[in-house]
């Protein structure tokens, strides 16, 4: 993959997050420390295959949330939450596979899959990202990284 992959990458989580969590990238701010992490995974399948990945701080998870689905501070559940990023993810991946292939081809999704991690505990990557970016927001920070079955990509 290359620099026009990861600007289509980092332009569609960009686009997504603005239309649908109203969270703005920051160029220049200083990403907070975390204790928690919530990473979001998606695989996909077509003229090629692969899986999406986001992580974004467990702090700024709410916030996303309420944001998404128009509710205040404390109504949003915890289910609530991993729903939205769920969508989150969903919409992001819906954006990036049309930029990268063209409109026409089409693309079968899995579910997104969520789960909460420490920040402090180095992740095991057992795909390497083809492209990986991370954003910084207004409160905190999202990174979206690509895997794609090379051998098609």
């Amino acid at each position: 993959m290359n620099q026009a992959t990861e600007e289509m990458l980092s332009q569609s989580a960009e686009d997504v997050l603005a239309a649908l969590a109203f969270a703005f990238v920051m160029p220049g701010e200083e990403e907070p420390v975390c204790d928690k992490i919530a990473k979001v995974f998606i695989r996909f399948s077509g003229p090629f295959s692969g899986t999406l990945y986001v992580t974004v701080p467990c702090e700024i998870v709410p916030q996303l949330a309420q944001n998404m689905l128009g509710l205040e501070d404390g109504e949003c559940t915890e289910s609530m939450q991993h729903d939205a990023l769920r969508e989150l993810l969903n919409v992001i991946c819906g954006n990036l596979l049309p930029r990268l292939a063209g409109p026409e081809p089409v693309f079968d999704l899995s579910t997104p899959d969520v789960s909460i991690e420490d920040c402090s505990v180095e992740q095991d990557q057992k795909d390497d990202p083809d492209v990986k970016v991370r954003l910084p927001l207004e409160e905190g920070w999202i990174e979206i990284a690509l895997v794609t079955d090379r051998e098609n990509a």
